[in-house]
C-alpha cells in the first residue's frame, strides 16, 4: 500500500513538472528559474500577459456598462493627462479619488450612499503619485502629470510595480494654481 501511494504521489507530481507550462503549477514560475528555461516560455508569457490584458479589459467594459450616464471624458494636454467627471449633483465632499497602481476609482455620495463609480486602467506614462483632483461648477478634474515631457524619446524599462493605494489630494485653493490648471486643461 505504502508502494502504490508514493508511486501515485510520483505519478502526480511528474504529471505537473511535465505539464507545468500549461497549466502553470506552482504559480507559472515553480523551478523552471534557469535561464536555459526562459525561451521556451516566451510564447507562454506572451499569452499569459495577453490574456490578462483581455480578462482586465472586460472586467473594465463590466463595471463599464452597470453605469448608463457617459460622464467621463479624458483629455491628455501637454503638461497633464486629465480625468474630466460631470457630476453636477454631487459635492465636492462627497468625491473620492483613489489609485493603486495603474487603477484609478472614483465615487461620489449622494445621501451617504455611493451612487457615481468609476473604473479605469490609467496609461503608464503618468505619474501616478503626483495625481491631485479639484472640483468645481459640477465638474471633477482629476490631473495627472506626466513621467517625461510628451514628444520625447524614453527607455522603456521593467519597471516597479507600486501596490500601494494612493488617496489622491485635492487640490489647494491657491487661485494661481487653479488658474495655471484650467488653462492646462
Amino acid at each position: 500500500m505504502f508502494r502504490l501511494i508514493t508511486f501515485l504521489l510520483f505519478v502526480n507530481f511528474a504529471s505537473c513538472f511535465w505539464h507545468h507550462e500549461h497549466n502553470h503549477c506552482y504559480g507559472g514560475h515553480g523551478h523552471h528559474r534557469h535561464s536555459w528555461h526562459h525561451h521556451h516560455n516566451d510564447d507562454n508569457d506572451f499569452e499569459s500577459l495577453a490574456q490578462c490584458v483581455i480578462s482586465a479589459d472586460n472586467l473594465l467594459k463590466t463595471s463599464c456598462t452597470k453605469s448608463v450616464h457617459n460622464r467621463t471624458r479624458v483629455y491628455q494636454g501637454l503638461d497633464f493627462y486629465v480625468l474630466k467627471y460631470y457630476l453636477q449633483e454631487f459635492t465636492e465632499n462627497s468625491i473620492n479619488v483613489v489609485i493603486k497602481h495603474r487603477v484609478i476609482y472614483v465615487t461620489a455620495q449622494e445621501n451617504g450612499i455611493v451612487t457615481f463609480k468609476d473604473l479605469r486602467i490609467l496609461p503608464d506614462s503618468v505619474k501616478t503619485t503626483d495625481a491631485t483632483w479639484y472640483f468645481e461648477d459640477g465638474l471633477l478634474r482629476v490631473l495627472l502629470p506626466y513621467k517625461n515631457p510628451l514628444k520625447s524619446e524614453v527607455i522603456l524599462t521593467c519597471g516597479d510595480t507600486d501596490q500601494t493605494i494612493i488617496n489622491v489630494p485635492k487640490l489647494k485653493n491657491d487661485r494661481d494654481e487653479l488658474r495655471f490648471l484650467k488653462e492646462s486643461t
